[in-house]
């Protein structure tokens, strides 16, 4: 009888350590299970703005417990954008990915996002997405489309006004620039609504669509009392185009007034900084969604994100030269350019 209750306990315990191990195997398996997740840029990849997406999603995802692959394809929509251009993309990537499991895909602005939209179905049928930088989104667009959640792009036009007042209280005008693009005239849009809701009684100038020259002599020609804010400028009406960050320069330097952004890649030498948009922080937020996904969340459950991630970045030595004081700054600013200090750095 006891070598019988013996034996039956030594079963017993063999099978617990069997499945205990299995259970050990199963998880090491599922946490060393590679995932593969693709990246659709709508823009060049070598923009600042593409570059900081990239480099959030990777930064993210580098993070995660299992192994993730990440793929990456940059549609260069500012060269092309047809109709045409679009349905030979959606040739290309069905015929390249046919054979490939996709977890996720992350999509950064308005083309690429609008693309998906269209040929998502077509190309990766029930691969969930995740977006960010897409200007005016509305949930309508998405409705009647399985797995699209994001971040909605906010422009913190707004906080930045309040910023300018509380800096410059005898500010009379704001000259907010913007190109006449697709996301120019977005951003645009986006602040004239905002524009309503402002009680500081400050005059908002919108810049015209004029050739950057003149552009340029009107705002060297801005009243003391008034302020630039960078929107978001590529190209001009005579088809002079640069990157944002280059345009953004020019027209920030002939300046005679301080400076403003609310992009992250606008803050040059000439400019004091902002409320800004920034593509590493959206690259990192639909990165941090992906994961989300990938751990087993239902991507329906997961609502799109309405409050940005945006936040206060500025350069030092502007602040400096207007003597602006660094305690008004909005909480977890960064502040840039700032001259390192051993003090700082070891006390």
């Amino acid at each position: 009888m006891i070598r019988y209750l013996f034996f039956c306990i030594s079963i017993l315990l063999v099978t617990v350590t069997v499945l205990v191990s299995a259970g050990i195997a199963k998880s090491f398996e599922d946490k060393n299970q590679q995932e593969s997740v693709l990246l659709l840029n709508s823009y060049d990849q070598n923009m600042n703005w593409v570059k900081g997406i990239t480099r959030g999603v990777l930064d993210t995802l580098s993070k995660a417990e299992r192994s993730v692959s990440v793929r990456i394809e940059n549609m260069d929509t500012k060269m092309i954008s047809s109709s045409e251009y679009y349905e030979m993309y959606s040739t290309y990537l069905l015929s390249k990915y046919k054979d490939v499991s996709l977890s996720v895909i992350l999509v950064s602005d308005n083309n690429a996002y609008d693309f998906l939209r269209k040929y998502r179905d077509k190309i990766f049928p029930a691969v969930p997405v995740v977006f960010c930088g897409v200007n005016n989104f509305d949930p309508q667009q998405t409705a009647h489309l399985e797995y699209f959640t994001g971040v909605e792009e906010i422009i913190s036009f707004k906080d930045t006004v309040h910023l300018i007042s509380t800096y410059h209280p005898e500010t009379t005008e704001i000259f907010v620039i913007n190109d006449y693009l697709a996301t120019g005239r977005a951003w645009a849009e986006n602040i004239k609504k905002d524009v309503h809701n402002l009680k500081s009684g400050i005059k908002i100038k919108f810049s015209n669509d004029v050739p950057i020259k003149k552009l340029q002599s009107e705002i060297s020609r801005l009243s003391q009392t008034a302020i630039v804010l960078l929107g978001v400028y590529y190209s001009d009406n005579h088809g002079y185009s640069s990157t944002y960050e280059a345009i953004g320069e020019e027209l920030a330097k002939v300046s005679t007034v301080p400076v403003y952004c609310l992009a992250e890649f606008n803050i040059n030498q000439y400019v004091i900084g902002g409320i800004v948009i920034s593509g590493y922080s959206e690259g990192s937020a639909i990165a941090n969604t992906a994961l989300k996904i990938i751990d087993g969340i239902d991507p329906q459950t997961l609502p799109v994100s309405s409050t940005g991630s945006n936040r206060g970045i500025f350069n030092y030595l502007r602040l400096q030269q207007y003597g602006l004081d660094e305690q008004l700054l909005p909480a977890n600013s960064i502040v840039i350019n700032r001259p390192f200090s051993l003090y700082e750095e070891y006390y």
